[in-house]
């Protein structure tokens, strides 16, 4: 995924309902296929669709491009720290650290 870290206030909560709308309407017109996010899980709207994720139950995998550490240390406000947190806890993790792939929670 790729997108903007630093999103406008005001632009967060329509793009938060575009990006849920369009998941819904992918499970809706595809009940057979499971839908997975694959996310870095940095900063903006990473994390925004992360959540619209989580927030439908789809399930995720944050590929991490550094150990978990080193990308939450990469994060500026407690904000988006305890969001990251919350959604690699609940997001299969698989972090490149190094060119070597380490799979966790």
């Amino acid at each position: 995924m790729v997108g903007h870290r630093d999103l406008r206030p005001e632009e967060i909560a329509p793009i938060r309902a575009a990006v849920a709308a369009l998941m819904q309407r992918l499970r809706d017109d595809h009940p057979s296929v499971p839908l997975r996010l694959i996310c870095s899980m940095a900063a903006g709207a990473d994390l925004l669709v992360a959540e619209a994720a989580c927030g439908l139950g789809i399930s995720i995998t944050a590929l991490l491009p550094y150990a978990r550490r080193l990308c939450r240390n990469d994060l500026d406000s407690d904000e988006d720290k305890a969001r990251f947190d919350r959604l690699c806890d609940a997001s299969e993790v698989v972090e490149l650290d190094g060119g070597r792939v380490v799979r966790g929670r």
